[in-house]
């Protein structure tokens, strides 16, 4: 359950900061051209 170091070693890491809310919900979208 060490996601941050993970991602921080791929490169892939996300830093957002504080937001001041209680979500833990993270979208991801991807979209293929046509």
């Amino acid at each position: 359950n060490d996601s941050y170091s993970f991602f921080k070693q791929t490169g892939y890491l996300i830093v957002t900061g504080p937001t001041g809310t209680n979500v833990m919900d993270l979208r991801v979208f991807l979209l293929r051209a046509a």
